[in-house]
């Protein structure tokens, strides 16, 4: 297994629980991925945290071979997959390989998108949730699902004010319980419009807010942060690198491996799972 974030975890305890010697390569210091930073309660858990701990607990009761820190770097001759940790290479080989490293943040395209301030959902939610970081305290919410509704739904606890939430589509993309709690809550909510700028000189002062439908009037919110839920671009390299076929998905506006439902790519042998295969990890 190549990531241990949800998917890799699923995956790793699925095989090892029917026997199979499993070995999980993770390049953070931690299990748990990107959803070891929400801050919104993670299957029964009060947390991502104290889920991604609860997993690590999971994974040694199964005996699967945890290497954290171990960056992937590729596959070389007779199925060897080489990574690298604080000790050096690891080389290792496997019957099957499943690559589960997930998707990269992406911007939204609006003028001065590259302005101090201007933040991934994910990238915000661990400076705050892991480092005790909180970059600012009024923020502007470019994008509605799980990550970017559980800020919405947290930030207001430590002191930060939302000044809302912008969606393009007609409805929060979020899990319908997450939805339904940031409706209650009365945060402004602004459907079918869009971030058009960010305004500020060395760093986000404000964000100009339109509909998208054309003809209506431009808005101007002040926010000192905007934050970004895009759509993810699944990590491919190790899976290409492997001689797994790539291709475009022009739906989505992104590269993929190419999957059938189940992860098998065009290498027999070798998968994906998870964002990687173009699914998205939801919380309800």
């Amino acid at each position: 297994m190549i990531g241990a974030g949800p998917s890799g975890i699923a995956e790793a305890l699925a095989f090892a629980r029917r026997g199979a010697k499993v070995a999980l390569l993770e390049s953070a210091a931690h299990v748990g991925g990107h959803l070891a930073e929400f801050m919104e309660p993670v299957f029964g858990n009060p947390n991502g945290w104290e889920w991604a701990k609860a997993m690590r607990r999971e994974l040694e009761a199964a005996r699967v071979d945890v290497r954290l820190n171990a960056e992937a770097i590729g596959r070389f001759e007779e199925h060897f997959f080489v990574a690298c940790d604080e000790r050096g290479l690891l080389r290792t080989r496997a019957d099957r390989v499943i690559v589960a490293t997930g998707a990269y943040d992406q911007n939204e395209l609006f003028a001065d998108s590259d302005r101090a301030g201007v933040y991934s959902a994910r990238a915000f939610s661990k400076l705050v949730a892991l480092y005790g970081v909180l970059p600012a305290r009024n923020v502007l919410i470019a994008g509605s699902g799980d990550f970017a509704v559980s800020l919405a739904l947290s930030l207001p606890e430590l002191g930060a004010r939302v000044a809302g939430v912008v969606e393009k589509g007609g409805a929060l993309r979020a899990a319908p319980a997450l939805a339904e709690r940031l409706r209650s809550t009365g945060t402004p909510v602004f459907l079918r419009h869009r971030v058009t700028a960010a305004v500020g000189w060395n760093r986000v002062k404000s964000a100009r807010v339109a509909a998208v439908d054309e003809g209506e009037g431009e808005i101007t919110t002040r926010c000192d942060a905007i934050i970004v839920d895009a759509p993810r671009q699944p990590s491919w390299e190790i899976a290409s690198q492997a001689g797994a076929d790539v291709g475009f998905v022009s739906e989505r506006g992104v590269f993929q491996t190419r999957c059938d439902p189940g992860g098998a790519t065009s290498q027999p042998w070798l998968f994906v799972a998870g964002e990687a295969a173009g699914d998205e990890v939801r919380l309800g």
